[in-house]
């Protein structure tokens, strides 16, 4: 019968099955069984590994050592004709040192010498070995060469996922697919068990630019943890781009960490635009993670203005914001101080308003240069303006960006009130001209006094007035210190002109009450106005 290595294999492996179940029965169901048994079973192992390594080395029938071991293997090999599955988790050795056999077996075996020894260092290695620590073997010359590799087993399908519950079989949830084909069940395992994890990426600068600071050095620090395990750094790009528009550009491809990178350009005048950075770091098993930064130019602040408007005379009840009708003389000073550090400030004009709406500047323009600068005493007593209700005042500013703008900046707006007087008190005459009735003890602005308001008559006086614009009247006066008797009708009017404080005479009405004596104790006159 022709030599077929493969065939006598597998009738080989059904033999050595079969011994083994005999020997499950043995220590699993106490059966007893031939005494010899244990050393054919030794024997077809040693035989079955042998004969596979020699088919391994590629070492056929051609080779003295693997036909003799064929020859042994075909003397106690029965013929099965009919294909038995082999439990392979069966094809174990029964000794714990099955190579102490291999010195009577081999002694047995004929063929090549050298054959023969690396067959032997080869089992030995495969059965007290087990780390493959033995890894040379002695060739046909005797001289050591590295044992030929045994390619691992790999997975011919991929392994669908199907779990109840929210199971997950690793990283893979129930209706993924773990990609198996081609891979060993180390590969697969690992597979499984590991997935990438997105790097830890910082990007930060504490660079911070001026308004108008054309010379950019932007200094960014940037640094990465790979966190995926076993992984390395693929790439870390560092890139900017302005305004949140358009493409990227790369600054920076290190994989160094931590590092930085200084960014310098020279930009144009007044751009406020942001410098927007992104570091993106990519590790070997995939996982990546993006840091950005923005770095944004100050905004332009214009000049801080300060600035007074007193009167250069006031009387009570007059205060520099609130003054007599006519009373328009003022002196405006101040300063101008510069925040935007890289503008240079050119000019400064006072201007004044009468609606807060439409300015008129007061002189010309005034050179500016420095950061600050100090507005001296500039007096404004426009005549013309001696019926203003109010007039408002502010200083307009131009500097290097205005200009840019054709615009300007305005700043230290203040304003100044005028008011009528009402003039009431005791006298010791009726006031029948305007000097009569402004040296009237008490005066109040209109809208300040209020309504209705007490005149106080003393008690060295018996006439008393109240004088007020034309516009307004008495209403009615009440004693409260006379059982709260009604003197309305006591108090006489008469009309004539009074001078505001400019000059201008305004029509008054005044109002006068004469008794016969002075009181005794002062009353209380509460006159209410309309």
């Amino acid at each position: 019968m022709a030599i077929d290595i493969p065939a006598k294999l597998q009738q080989s492996k059904l033999y050595f099955a079969n011994l083994m179940d005999k020997y499950v029965d043995t220590y699993v169901f106490g059966i007893s069984v031939s005494d010899c048994a244990s050393d054919k079973t030794e024997y077809a192992y040693t035989l079955i590994e042998a004969l596979e390594y020699q088919m391994q080395k590629g070492l056929g029938i051609d080779n003295a050592t693997t036909l003799s071991i064929y020859e042994k293997l075909d003397c106690i090999t029965p013929i099965y004709n009919t294909p038995v599955t082999i439990d392979e988790s069966l094809l174990t050795p029964i000794s714990n040192n099955p190579i102490s056999g291999l010195v009577v077996y081999f002694s047995e075996i004929l063929g090549n010498p050298y054959d023969n020894f690396n067959l032997s260092t080869a089992l030995g290695a495969k059965f007290n070995n087990p780390t493959g620590l033995s890894t040379e073997y002695l060739d046909g010359l005797g001289d050591p060469q590295p044992f030929p590799a045994i390619p691992d087993q790999t997975f011919t399908v991929d392994i669908p996922v199907s779990l109840s519950n929210g199971k997950t079989l690793g990283k893979y949830l129930t209706g993924q697919t773990v990609p198996a084909i081609g891979k060993t069940a180390q590969e697969v395992f690992l597979d499984i068990a590991i997935e990438a994890l997105n790097p830890t990426v910082t990007l930060t600068s504490s660079t911070t630019i001026s308004f108008n600071q054309t010379a950019i050095s932007n200094v960014l620090n940037f640094s990465y943890v790979i966190n995926s395990l076993g992984a390395t750094v693929s790439t870390a790009v560092l890139q900017w781009r302005r305004n949140n528009t358009g493409s990227w550009t790369t600054l920076s491809s290190s994989t160094t960490t931590p590092n930085s990178f200084t960014h310098t350009l020279t930009d144009t005048a007044f751009n406020t635009a942001p410098f927007n950075y992104q570091y993106i770091v990519t590790d070997s098993a995939s996982g990546t993670a993006t840091a950005t930064f923005n770095i944004t130019p100050a905004a332009y602040v214009a000049p801080s203005v300060s600035l007074s408007a007193l009167a250069v005379t006031i009387t009570s009840p007059e205060t520099n914001a609130t003054r007599e009708k006519g009373n328009i003389s003022t002196n405006l000073s101040g300063s101008v101080t510069r925040n935007s550090v890289n503008v240079l400030m050119t000019s400064y004009t006072l201007q004044y308003s009468l609606n807060n709406s439409t300015w008129v500047d007061i002189g010309l323009a005034v050179s500016l240069s420095g950061s600050s600068q100090s507005i001296p005493i500039t007096n404004h007593n426009d005549v013309l303006l001696y019926n203003a209700d109010v007039i408002y005042y502010r200083v307009k500013v131009i500097d290097s960006y205005q200009t840019y703008l054709s615009s300007f900046s305005t700043g230290g707006n203040t304003s100044v009130s005028f008011y009528y007087l009402i003039f009431y008190g005791p006298s010791a005459s009726a006031p029948t001209t305007s000097s009569n009735v402004r040296a009237l003890g008490t005066r109040q602005f209109v809208p300040s006094l209020s309504n209705p308001f007490n005149l106080l008559t003393g008690s060295t006086y018996n006439i008393f007035t109240a004088a007020m614009p034309a516009t307004l009247s008495i209403s009615s006066v009440i004693d409260l210190d006379a059982l709260n008797a009604n003197i309305t009708a006591n108090y006489i009017l008469s009309t004539f002109n009074v001078l505001d404080y400019f000059g201008t005479f305004v029509s008054y009405h005044v109002y006068t009450l004469t008794n016969a004596t002075p009181y005794s104790e002062s009353h209380r006159h509460q006159i209410t106005r309309i």
